[in-house]
């Protein structure tokens, strides 16, 4: 139904139940016309996705450390961040050297105008909210995280879940380095590996990671199987 006879489209979004996915863009168009057709039940109208997958994220008043494992379209702030009821002055988001504020009339206004996947962010929202994104899955085979000695604010690219292990095992750690969330760390500890209370990364996190040797983090294509169901049914909601 809709408030007038035509003139809107309709907009579908597809679910695949199997892998638990939401699919954003569809690429049939439908013009709402009042009392039109498209179909018969012996004869259903085909939707196609594009692949294109819907992401959301629960904001709580306050900080979020988050980070991006799709790419939309566009990623400029005032795009990703078009979902949000920003509240003028008030909510920021800054990477590790640069920062955009929400401003009145204007948008997103600062020296973080562009966002991208290999980065980790910091976005502060005076009022809970939500963060819906949509983009096309990042392949981890595609992208490196260049490594400098000291602190970086690093992305997670997989889709899945993975022990701290298995996600940082490109680097070449030593005794000492630390990665950490928003709500957990662990340290390295040679021979032993990764130790703490962040034995799992995963999705839309974000993390810290200070290591003494400059590298290159390239992501695992796939889980080592050692993820435990509730680690899954924590992380997903």
């Amino acid at each position: 139904y809709s408030n007038q006879l035509s003139g809107e489209d309709i907009t579908f979004r597809v679910w695949d139940s199997s892998e638990c996915t939401e699919y954003g863009h569809v690429e049939e168009h439908f013009e709402f016309v009042n009392n039109a057709e498209h179909g018969l039940p012996i004869e259903p109208v085909t939707l196609t996705t594009t692949g294109a997958i819907v992401q959301r994220y629960d904001l709580p008043s306050g900080w979020t450390w988050l980070s991006m494992n799709l790419t939309p379209d566009d990623f400029s702030v005032n795009s990703v961040l078009n979902s949000l009821s920003s509240t003028p002055g008030q909510d920021i988001i800054k990477s590790q050297s640069t920062y955009s504020q929400f401003i009145e009339g204007l948008g997103w206004v600062g020296s973080l105008s562009e966002l991208d996947n290999e980065s980790m962010y910091l976005l502060r929202t005076a009022e809970a909210d939500q963060l819906e994104l949509v983009g096309e899955a990042v392949n981890p085979d595609s992208l490196d995280i260049n490594v400098v000695e000291g602190w970086n604010w690093i992305g997670y690219l997989p889709q899945f879940i993975t022990n701290t292990d298995n996600a940082l095992g490109s680097l070449e750690s030593i005794t000492g380095d630390i990665v950490k969330s928003q709500f957990g760390f662990a340290q390295y500890v040679e021979t032993v590996g990764w130790l703490g209370s962040l034995p799992y990364m995963n999705p839309k996190i974000g993390y810290m990671l200070r290591a003494e040797n400059a590298g290159v983090l390239h992501y695992p294509l796939e889980d080592d199987g050692n993820v435990p169901t509730f680690a899954k049914q924590f992380f997903f909601p």
